[in-house]
């Protein structure tokens, strides 16, 4: 036996070890990845919080540096009545202090002629009058906003044409004097910031390779940006109308709002988490950008090592299992031999000696008394064997001879367009008590019949014998089923000291007109299957045959339309069990038959459905079934007017052919005008109608008729056409003039009838 043979329990314990070791290094390891994971994230988003706040601080600082310088002129402004000298004199010294974040600064006052503003150029401190006509300040959302709200505010980043000639953003403050108890506006004091100042202190801001800051102000417009064609010009919500993750973002940022949010980077294109923050001082946001991939680039390669790890161990540790294991399964493996080598027949062959005291020892110790023991109980066994075969080859014959008593239907019946007829009967052990019997006392009657004998085996299987002999004996002399019981039940009463008893069902068909006159003696009612369905075949309540003496039998009248059928059955079928104990039952059989099928068919979907629901389980009865289908002089079929019900039209015309023994021909052209009228029918008639064909023979003719309550139309009163004249709806109502002897049309009360004959040839 081979150690990495599948089915040897070296291998199953060393797959079972080494899966158990496996799921719980996984469960560790995976364990182990969550929690690092979010450790290595939970730090690298602290520490990107951190860098955030330091550059926000510094961020802050430098607008708090602007706002400051801008307030200390204002205070200076309204001490005393505005000088120019002296404000150009303060302005210039401001904006020229070393270090100072201040791009410009002004004062804007409508009672001066001039606005002075000195701002910073290529060679120092330049000087640009903002009351000039060129500029005139007064058009300037800086001097319109605090004007309007009367507070100092930020700007809205803008490019300063005319003046400071750079991207700025301003800080202004209004100037109001107040003169004999009135408040009256003076002008606007405005500091600037450039913002290449600004983008010199969120660049740095790179926590990773491919990370990212950028500013935006309290409207959402880029103040800076890795992308220099968004600043001033794009807004962070413009650009979320493209990427859906930044949308609650911008949503978040522009509500004044901190925290973390993932996103799709619009700069790299890479799944990415952002860390917003709000400035006070001015209103704006900070955002700084992380991709994920960076973020966990630590953990990954931590993974690797972890992974590489593991994998060594478990291979040493497979290797280790398998030769500790190959050991200890060594002497089982020579013992398998020597039990493969007992069980072919080698009694006399000796074990492999196994010395030790442990379960293995022990084992061997049972193997060889169990050796011993089937060497004794196979020579018994042979002895008992052959009486046990003898008995066997009694049993088949008397299976074959009761098989025998059965009738098989007879070759000439298959002549009889009137009725078909199938039988079976499948006893539960060798021979069974149950039967059937069928026969034509004239030509215009069938007599048939099943019973079920109490008890099964040898003795229910003579009874059997004797009850059957005796009904048909009997059914020779009288036409009337009732009559048959009585007589019958009254000579098994005579000498019955076993009480042994048959439950009978006997019916007489006249195949003429279909009329069935019935009998039953205690036996399960035979299932009517019609084209309204199935139904339970009624009658009087009546005991079985060799219960009493003096028990009465009540003869029924059925009548049975073409197309109907019966089907006889036994206990057998409705109390099969399935492993589950539970029954087939009567709902289970109802539901396998149609009335479509034929009766070897209707016996078939019987059969495999009990199979299916035993599912192997042994019988405890006897299963026998009768199925017979009266086809009068035709066929009967009704459907519904759906193109997908022409393949039922197609086999009740080849049963209905093949049962008169009509010329292939006939069968085609049947075909070919019944397929015309339904597909007419499913067109044009209506919606969800039932058409009904009835097939017959009459006269040397084959007629069909077809009904169906569908909207009137007559084709018989179109005048026939030549081909030339003919049209594509037309042409099926003269491929059935020209099929068809003769054609008639009648509309009967909400009904369309159409009948067409054929000579039969």
């Amino acid at each position: 036996m081979k150690v990495w043979d599948p089915k040897s329990i070296t291998f199953k314990l060393a797959l079972a070890i080494f899966g158990t070791a496996l799921f719980v290094f996984g469960i560790l390891f995976f364990i182990n990845y969550v929690k690092t994971r979010e450790m290595i994230r939970a730090n690298a988003l602290d520490n990107a919080a951190h860098v955030a706040d330091a550059a926000a601080a510094r961020i802050e600082s430098s607008l708090r540096a602007v706002e400051e310088q801008a307030q200390a002129l204002a205070s200076i402004a309204l001490m005393e009545p505005i000088q120019e000298p002296r404000i150009r004199r303060m302005l210039k010294s401001l904006v020229s202090q070393p270090g100072t974040p201040v791009y410009g600064m002004g004062l804007s006052a409508p009672s001066q002629k001039v606005a002075p503003y000195y701002y910073r150029a290529a060679g120092g401190v330049a000087f640009a009058d903002l009351a000039s006509p060129d500029y005139d300040y007064r058009k300037w959302s800086w001097y319109q906003e605090p004007k309007a709200l009367g507070t100092p505010v930020w700007s809205e980043p803008y490019f300063d044409r005319g003046a400071g000639q750079v991207m700025m953003a301003t800080y202004s403050i209004p100037l109001y004097s107040t003169l004999r108890g009135k408040r009256e506006f003076i002008g606007v004091v405005s500091a600037d910031i450039a913002l290449d100042w600004l983008e010199r202190l969120v660049t740095p801001l790179n926590v990773f390779d491919k990370g990212y800051g950028y500013l935006i102000s309290r409207k959402g417009t880029y103040v800076t940006h890795p992308i220099n064609e968004r600043v001033l010009k794009t807004t962070i919500l413009e650009v979320a109308k493209a990427e859906p993750t930044l949308a609650l973002v911008a949503e978040k940022m522009l509500a004044g709002e901190s925290g973390f949010l993932p996103h799709q980077s619009t700069v790299t294109g890479k799944r990415s988490l952002i860390y917003f923050m709000l400035l006070k001082s001015s209103g704006w946001s900070l955002a700084l950008v992380m991709p994920e991939d960076e973020l966990l680039s630590d953990l990954r390669r931590l993974n690797r090592v972890s992974a590489i790890l593991v994998l060594f161990g478990m291979v040493a540790l497979l290797l280790f299992i398998v030769l500790v294991l190959e050991k200890f399964t060594r002497p089982l493996r020579a013992l398998s031999v020597a039990a493969d080598r007992i069980g072919k027949g080698e009694f006399d062959m000796a074990l492999p000696t196994v010395r030790s005291q442990d379960e293995v020892g022990h084992l061997a110790q049972d193997f060889e008394k169990m050796r011993q023991s089937l060497k004794s109980y196979v020579q018994d066994l042979g002895r008992e064997t052959a009486a046990r075969e003898g008995i066997e080859r009694e049993l088949k014959i008397a299976r074959s001879i009761q098989r025998d008593i059965l009738p098989s239907l007879p070759k000439e019946w298959e002549k009889i367009p009137e009725f078909k007829l199938a039988a079976m009967a499948e006893p539960a052990k060798e021979v069974g008590g149950d039967f059937y019997d069928f026969f034509m006392p004239d030509p215009d009657h069938l007599f048939f019949l099943i019973a079920d004998v109490s008890g099964k085996g040898v003795a229910a299987a003579l009874f059997m014998a004797m009850t059957k002999t005796l009904l048909r004996h009997t059914a020779m002399t009288t036409r009337d089923p009732a009559e048959v019981l009585k007589r019958v039940n009254t000579e098994i009463v005579r000498d019955n000291p076993s009480c042994t008893f048959v439950t009978v069902f006997a019916a007489v068909l006249n195949i003429r007109d279909g009329n069935l006159v019935y009998a039953n003696a205690g036996h399960n009612p035979p299932i009517v299957v019609s084209s309204r369905g199935t139904r339970y075949l009624e009658s009087a309540k009546s005991p079985a045959c060799g219960v009493f003496e003096e028990a009465t039998y009540q003869a029924h009248t059925l009548r049975l339309n073409a197309g109907e059928s019966l089907l006889l059955y036994t206990d057998g079928v409705t109390e099969a069990e399935n492993p589950n104990q539970k029954m087939f039952s009567e709902e289970k059989l109802t539901a396998c038959l149609s009335y479509e099928a034929d009766p070897a068919q209707s016996i078939d979907r019987v059969l495999a459905a009990v199979r299916v629901f035993v599912s192997g389980t042994p019988p405890s009865d006897d299963l026998t079934l009768v199925a017979l289908r009266y086809q009068g002089a035709g066929e009967v079929l009704k459907l519904r007017n759906r193109v997908e019900e022409l393949p039922a039209l197609y086999r009740t015309i080849e049963r209905f052919c093949s049962t008169h023994g009509l010329h292939e021909e006939c069968s085609g052209e049947m075909s070919l005008v019944l397929e015309e009228v339904f597909t007419n029918v499913c067109k044009y008639a209506g919606s969800d109608l039932t058409v009904e064909f009835t097939l017959s023979t009459k006269d040397g003719f084959v007629e069909w008729k077809v009904v169906d309550t569908g909207i009137p139309f007559d084709p018989v009163e179109y005048p026939p056409l030549s081909d030339s004249e003919l049209t594509v709806g037309g042409k099926g109502i003269h491929l059935i003039r020209r099929v068809m002897d003769r054609l008639e049309y009648e509309r009967a009360g909400d009904r369309n009838v159409l009948i067409g004959r054929k000579r039969m040839k």
